[in-house]
């Protein structure tokens, strides 16, 4: 290794024949540093020689200039590469012939040249274009080798093989040549070739640029290591394509190679529309996962008022349904995979699935608990969904998104933030063939009890959904409010039953306790009284406090919350334009509705929770506190 200052080339893996992709460029001052990457990944990694926690400021200011340097003149001599690499692929490009039909690698691979040019010494040459510009080019031997123009640029380059037929509408994209062209002669559509499955990332959005309607299909390789399936459906959700993939281990050639049929592969789409006999004799019923409650391949939203006890439930319906159970309380249930996409409280989801799994004597395997939320609706936060499910090889028959606004960036009251993430959990159920669960809240005001918070355009993409709601005697009264396509069952009932939870144990020594559900009968139970606008707000900023800031006593039970922390919370809760006078009269008035309810009550200068179920919910604060706190 060479500390000179100089630019010097390495082989790395998938480097082939004479190309040498790594390079390193270091100095060898009083700080050995510098950097090093790969031309062909676009990688570069800033590098020096002491540990971070010897680093004085001086030399840390050394380092940054050195790697500055680096990075600078790699720019500048990558630019003055691609210059010359460009000007000397045009010239190499007009002065080669149109490759011969027979060529051996044309021949081994089944596929005809579609533009293609070859060289004097025999190699097969493909023109690289990065958007209209020819930057590069891809040479091809006989037996199938492949190498890059020394220098060319390659990022997001791609080679496109023109459409054979005029009345095609869709374009495909793949990896590599011979994929392309055995996509073009079965399909007579245009293909863009983008030479490796990195480079799908960045052509895919380019094409979508230049065809804003198109049709585009990605037509992933079908690797053992599953790369070329994850960068498909990555640079899917980035364009908004299709992705099909080869049942088969291997490319689209390889599937034509083997006598398969690559057209029927590749165009095999239901049509549109239908003639009506065909139509409704088609038998096609409803497909469910917990019978009459949990449809599948659905999209589907719970919501409640906060503390109803909405997580509760859910969690019922998906352990039910991860843990190979054929029952849910008296509904058939068909099982399978559930990745459940937590957003918060993840202490004290621990231990409600615990009390679950010793209740019901289930162990549960088969569900994937995310650590944390992302923003569902960007594409950074949808690839991430993707990417951690396809590590588990998994197929989920249920996605469910607790809460919405945990996974949503943007306003969850305007209907293109919330048609962002419908799509994107749209996207979820087209790519695994699953249903989409989103938690969600009640509106605000008490005309808005019934249907869940924010855009219209939430409830009309929602196959079913579900109102749960608290009923007298600390029960939850569960309602299908929507049920697109079959007649909704009746309301059902559950009581909230406190367990200890086996082996868990709080810093005290003090034995932890959860909830499970157990059917009740709905019976003469009401609804509790309907708190104002004012006071929802005031019971929502309480619990916000509560989880945040609330107080543990010295014996472990709950402390209450102080004063200011509600206040501070009931605040963060308005409106931008609300003036502090407008909050203060809010917050007393809420205060004032919510002690006289008998919800909250007022002791030593703090607030705690009262009525039937306030010593089970502040336990359960109680474990979310540790929870944080541990954190």
């Amino acid at each position: 290794m060479e500390l000179d200052g100089r630019v010097h080339r390495f082989k790395v893996r998938g480097d082939k024949a004479r190309q040498r992709s790594g390079w390193y460029k270091l100095f060898g001052d009083r700080l050995p540093a510098g950097a090093f990457g790969n031309w062909r990944g676009d990688v570069c990694i800033k590098w020096h020689a002491r540990g971070e926690q010897l680093l004085t400021d001086a030399d840390r200011e050394e380092i940054e200039a050195i790697q500055a340097r680096v990075l600078y003149e790699r720019e500048q001599e990558a630019k003055r590469q691609h210059a010359a690499a460009a000007q000397s692929a045009a010239h190499i490009w007009q002065t080669t012939a149109d490759a011969a039909a027979d060529h051996p690698y044309l021949t081994r691979k089944g596929v005809k040249s579609h533009g293609l040019h070859q060289t004097a010494d025999g190699r097969l040459v493909m023109p690289i274009y990065v958007g209209d510009r020819l930057t590069s080019l891809q040479y091809i031997d006989g037996d199938g080798s492949k190498c890059f123009h020394s220098g060319g640029e390659v990022v997001a380059g791609y080679y496109m093989i023109p459409a054979m037929q005029r009345e095609s509408r869709t374009l495909y994209i793949c990896e590599g040549y011979a994929t392309g062209a055995s996509i073009a002669e079965a399909t007579g559509a245009a293909v863009v070739v983008a030479l490796n499955a990195g480079n799908l990332l960045k052509v895919a959005p380019w094409i979508r640029t230049q065809l804003p309607d198109g049709d585009l299909v990605i037509v992933a390789d079908n690797d053992a290591n599953g790369v070329g399936q994850e960068k498909a459906h990555e640079a899917a959700a980035l364009s908004g394509a299709r992705v099909i993939v080869p049942p088969e281990e291997g490319d689209a050639n390889d599937y034509a190679q083997r006598g398969r049929d690559l057209a029927a592969l590749l165009t095999q789409r239901r049509p549109w529309l239908i003639k009506g006999r065909d139509f409704y004799k088609r038998p096609d019923p409803i497909k469910w996962l917990i019978k009459g409650w949990v449809q599948a391949n659905a999209m589907m939203m719970c919501f409640g008022e906060s503390g109803a006890g909405k997580t509760f439930f859910v969690l019922d319906l998906a352990l039910t349904i991860a843990s190979g159970m054929t029952d849910w309380h008296g509904h058939r249930v068909k099982s399978g995979p559930v990745v459940y996409l937590a957003g918060e409280g993840h202490y004290g989801l621990k231990a409600r699935i615990a009390a679950w799994v010793h209740e019901r004597g289930r162990d549960v395997d088969d569900i994937y608990v995310s650590e944390s939320a992302c923003d569902l609706n960007t594409a950074e936060g949808y690839n991430r969904v993707v990417r951690e499910i396809n590590d588990y090889e998994t197929s989920p028959v249920l996605i469910v998104v607790d809460t919405l606004n945990r996974f949503l960036l943007g306003d969850e009251n305007k209907a293109d933030d919330a048609r962002s993430l419908i799509d994107a959990c749209g996207r979820l159920m087209q790519q695994y063939r699953c249903s989409v669960l989103i938690v969600h809240h009640t509106g605000v005001s008490s005309d808005a009890r019934t249907r869940a918070r924010g855009s219209s355009a939430f409830k009309g993409a929602m196959d079913v959904e579900l109102l749960v709601e608290a009923v007298a005697g600390g029960a939850i009264k569960v309602t299908q409010t929507k049920s697109k396509d079959a007649e909704a069952p009746p309301p059902l009932c559950f009581d909230k039953v406190q367990t200890t939870v086996p082996g868990w144990y709080d810093d005290d020594g003090d034995p932890v306790t959860s909830v499970v559900l157990e059917p009740a009968d709905l019976g003469e139970r009401t609804e509790p009284k309907k708190r104002s606008k004012a006071a929802q707000r005031g019971m929502d900023a309480y619990e916000q406090a509560a989880r945040t800031k609330g107080h543990i006593n010295a014996d472990g039970s709950f402390g209450g919350v102080d004063p200011d922390d509600w206040r501070e919370a009931f605040r963060a809760l308005g409106d931008e334009d609300e003036t502090a006078d407008a909050t203060r009269s809010l917050f007393s008035r809420a205060k004032k509705q919510l002690i006289e309810s008998g919800e909250i009550r007022a002791q030593n200068l703090r607030f705690y929770l009262d009525g039937d179920l306030a010593e089970m919910r502040q336990k359960l604060l109680i474990t979310d506190l540790k929870g944080r706190n541990k954190q």
